[in-house]
């Protein structure tokens, strides 16, 4: 996220496409900020698709560019008449890198694919390919779930520690995509002590993601132990976004439920801002609310309608409709006693909880058919 700092790291080589400027046009669109930083790449592709309002490109870019690629074609053809596998790998690698920053989806995506096809690649650099090609899916918000299951099998057959832990992160941003919380919420908690994966998110960007999506995947226990208390955490999200994020958590935690209910609405311009989160922000904000109610409502055989309203600092009609719209849908074990004023909570019998439960497996999987068949019309 661009308002917190990064986490400090070994400067290493910049990996391509910028993840970081593809999160930029999300947030500010076709902006001066965004012309510089292409301009910096030197990337006409990103010109042609988002310069629309930024005039003509700039003739000594064009030249530029041609004069690059042309000089890293020419060193790759040189590499296969005269040298060995090692510089035809590095040729391959460095052009495939040329065109990520380009951001020239297909050229990078073909590039990557000469490389997979080598006969000779080690699993090593197998998976850097992959990974790569993963990025640029990526980049255009297309679906590299099929890329990662191949990367999964090379590094379970021969990748090194460093790179099966990657991509942990690279499997959970596509499940947030995906719309599986639950195994996005396990991957990115499972890296936050060994996070090494700039190339494709910020570190305070990934705790960002980590605590939002913990929040409403963890139990209590746990999120205080892992998440709360965890110093990586808490050093990255100091203020800004962040902060908001981990007020939200917090605030749940500690069962301060009025606090909770506006750090929720605070929260909605963060998921907004975020490209991996901004498409589920109804639904996140949704099931926050949900799960605060249900956190509260475990601590109690039935409560007066007026104390719970006070709890969460909104009325009494609201909290009516509000809760009668869960319990109807099934959200929430309990039932309203108008009369009295009270919610009483209710114990679903087990064939109820197992009905609920296949309808919601249902629902998940025609959202993914859905998702899907809108990825194959792209």
């Amino acid at each position: 996220m661009p308002d917190v700092k990064k986490k400090e790291s070994k400067e290493e080589p910049k990996s391509y496409p910028d993840m970081e400027l593809c999160e930029l046009y999300h947030q500010v669109g076709a902006s001066e900020e965004v012309k510089a930083k292409v301009l910096e790449l030197q990337s006409t592709k990103l010109w042609e698709l988002w310069g629309s309002s930024w005039g003509a490109m700039p003739s000594d870019l064009t030249k530029a560019v041609e004069e690059e690629e042309a000089k890293l074609k020419a060193a790759l053809e040189t590499a296969k008449e005269e040298e060995g596998e090692t510089d035809i790998l590095d040729a391959y690698f460095a052009l495939a890198s040329f065109y990520s920053r380009m951001g020239d989806k297909d050229s990078a995506v073909l590039t990557f694919d000469s490389i997979l096809a080598l006969s000779k690649l080690s699993s090593q650099k197998k998976l850097e390919a992959l990974m790569g090609k993963s990025r640029i899916f990526s980049f255009f918000s297309l679906s590299p779930t099929k890329i990662l299951e191949q990367a999964h099998e090379v590094a379970e057959a021969g990748g090194d520690w460093d790179k099966r832990n990657r991509l942990k992160v690279y499997k959970g941003l596509d499940c947030i995509v995906r719309r599986d919380f639950e195994t996005a919420a396990k991957l990115l908690a499972s890296c936050v002590k060994t996070f090494s994966c700039e190339e494709l998110i910020t570190f305070d960007g990934f705790c960002l993601l980590a605590v939002i999506l913990n929040t409403l995947n963890m139990s209590r226990v746990d999120l205080k132990k892992d998440i709360i208390d965890g110093p990586e955490i808490r050093g990255a999200l100091r203020e800004g976004f962040g902060k908001q994020a981990r007020e939200v958590c917090e605030a749940l935690h500690s069962c301060e439920y009025s606090t909770y209910f506006k750090a929720v609405v605070a929260l909605e311009p963060v998921l907004e801002s975020s490209r991996y989160l901004s498409q589920h922000k109804s639904f996140i904000v949704r099931e926050l609310v949900v799960k605060g109610y249900q956190q509260f409502l475990q601590s109690y055989k039935s409560v007066k309608l007026s104390s719970m309203a006070e709890a969460f600092g909104v009325t009494e009609q609201f909290l009516d409709a509000h809760l009668c719209r869960f319990i109807n849908a099934g959200r929430l074990m309990a039932k309203i006693d108008s009369v009295e004023g009270q919610v009483e909570t209710t114990v679903a019998d087990k064939k109820n909880q197992q009905y609920r439960a296949v309808i919601e497996e249902g629902d998940k999987v025609l959202n993914r058919v859905q998702r899907l068949s809108r990825v194959v019309d792209v």
